[in-house]
């Protein structure tokens, strides 16, 4: 019996029911059967066309499988995904180690880590509890207290309600629009000429920049105490 995978070129096959397995690294299973298309059809795994003539086949199916079996595959699918993998074969690959479900999968190792979790956070009660809240004036200078000044913005009041927006979004996971902003609301106050772009500058360095100093020291601090303030958070909700 010649190998088959010469038989992709032949037209003498009815019907094949043992096959060689292919080989090579991460090998694909051996088919149960192969034959020519009787008549057009698609994959069953990738849903390309085929047409008549063409060779297709059907893999091996667990005796207790917790899925519906897939059709007749394409000659590229049953012979050829694995060394000569085109883009959608990775996705299809990736797709079903999430969602495979015979307990192997990744969405079924992460539910069973939620539900044995033995603490879950209560985003919710976090943004309900921090709901008008920004960084408190004493809490404020000392953070930035040992901040170096050379070359570094004013850290005034407005400054630190964008920070707050950051510790706020750190400690509630919520989204960055939904933050809390007194100082907005409060119509009586006048902002500083420029201050929407120079808001826009300032908190991307302060959410993303890895070399300015002062941006990434004041990023830690307030990590530090974002955690530190979800702690207490996390205290008082359970006395």
């Amino acid at each position: 019996m010649s190998n088959w995978a010469t038989w992709s070129t032949s037209r003498r096959l009815l019907r094949v029911t043992r096959v060689d397995r292919p080989a090579g690294i991460a090998r694909l299973p051996r088919p149960r059967s192969v034959k020519p298309a009787s008549a057009a059809g698609s994959c069953g795994l990738c849903s390309d066309g085929y047409n008549v003539g063409e060779l297709i086949g059907r893999t091996s199916s667990p005796e207790e499988a917790t899925y519906v079996p897939m059709g007749w595959l394409c000659w590229h699918c049953l012979v050829q995904r694995r060394q000569q993998p085109r883009r959608r074969d990775v996705l299809l690959r990736v797709f079903h180690a999430l969602f495979a479900g015979d307990g192997i999968g990744l969405i079924d190792r992460l539910v069973h880590h939620l539900d044995t979790a033995n603490e879950r956070i209560d985003y919710r009660h976090r943004r309900e509890t921090l709901r008008a809240w920004w960084i408190p004036a004493s809490t404020w200078e000392e953070l930035t207290a040992q901040m170096p000044r050379r070359g570094a913005p004013d850290l005034g009041r407005l400054k630190c309600q964008t920070t707050s927006v950051f510790v706020w979004t750190t400690i509630t996971q919520g989204d960055v629009l939904l933050a809390p902003r007194p100082l907005n609301a409060d119509v009586s106050r006048p902002r500083p000429v420029g201050w929407s772009n120079q808001r826009n500058q300032f908190w991307d360095h302060l959410a993303h920049s890895k070399h300015l100093k002062h941006y990434v020291d004041l990023r830690q601090a307030l990590t530090k105490y974002a955690a530190h303030l979800a702690q207490e958070i996390e205290s008082r909700s359970t006395t």
